[in-house]
């Protein structure tokens, strides 16, 4: 019969690997079960405790044991209060603090993470904002000039946000800080943002030349269409044999004249 507190090596019991492990038999802390534990923290008698004080089934009851308990204080936590993971309804053994949102001052229990000597000084949703901020435009580490050309040709610059022409950003879920560099070129020499009726119309037909005297303004996306439908029928009647050129009639003058 083997007394509590008794303890042997894994060689010298049935049915444990013979790797010389030190084993204590020990009852559990809750329903009294004597079972042999493995001893950690030293290899000879002396020295070592049990691995677990509680046996499998006692240990998943404690461990799940409603952990939820009133607040330490009797009008709730205050700034700097700290706590144990238990005592708050946390998974885990770690030690809290009751920590305020340097930005948008959302109070909440934080890991005081004591390997790393700090805790978060930022909410989750402000840590997300500030982390990206630290990301876009210069402060990038693959920041390459904020250039680039979309899938129709058109050269895409970054501005700031702070940008008085910031307000021709594209709106939606998907934003970015681009906006396209022949509306910039026209915004800046006009002195203001454009409308979203507005169109800027490349004279040469090469969307990637953004200098302004080859840029035009229209008024809307419909001028803009009837803009380019006579610079087509002025292309194909150039190439007409003069002999069989037809007079287009008032119609085309009057497009003819908007360029």
């Amino acid at each position: 019969m083997n007394e509590i507190g008794e303890r042997k090596r894994s060689r010298d019991l049935a049915g444990y690997s013979d790797t010389g492990r030190l084993y204590e038999w020990h009852a559990c802390e809750d329903c009294g079960l004597a079972r042999w534990v493995p001893v950690v923290g030293g290899m000879n008698a002396a020295t070592g405790s049990v691995a677990s004080p509680r046996c499998k089934k006692c240990w998943q009851r404690w461990v799940s044991r409603p952990t939820r308990v009133p607040p330490l204080r009797s009008g709730g936590p205050q700034i700097g209060d700290t706590a144990q993971a238990w005592q708050i309804g946390k998974a885990g053994t770690g030690s809290y603090v009751w920590h305020a949102c340097e930005d948008c001052g959302r109070q909440r229990w934080v890991n005081r993470r004591p390997s790393y000597g700090r805790t978060f000084r930022r909410c989750y949703s402000c840590a997300q904002v500030y982390r990206h901020s630290l990301q876009i435009g210069p402060d990038n580490p693959a920041w390459k000039g904020g250039r680039t050309i979309d899938r129709w040709g058109y050269v895409l610059v970054w501005i700031p946000a702070d940008d008085p022409m910031a307000v021709m950003l594209p709106k939606g879920k998907r934003r970015r800080q681009h906006v396209r560099e022949h509306r910039l070129v026209m915004a800046r020499e006009l002195g203001r943002p454009l409308t979203r009726d507005e169109v800027v119309h490349h004279r040469n037909g090469i969307r990637s030349d953004n200098r302004i005297e080859n840029l035009q303004l229209v008024a809307s996306n419909r001028e803009h269409r009837l803009l380019e439908a006579a610079i087509t029928r002025a292309a194909k009647l150039a190439v007409v044999p003069p002999a069989l050129r037809v007079d287009p009639g008032p119609d085309y003058a009057w497009q003819t004249s908007l360029f």
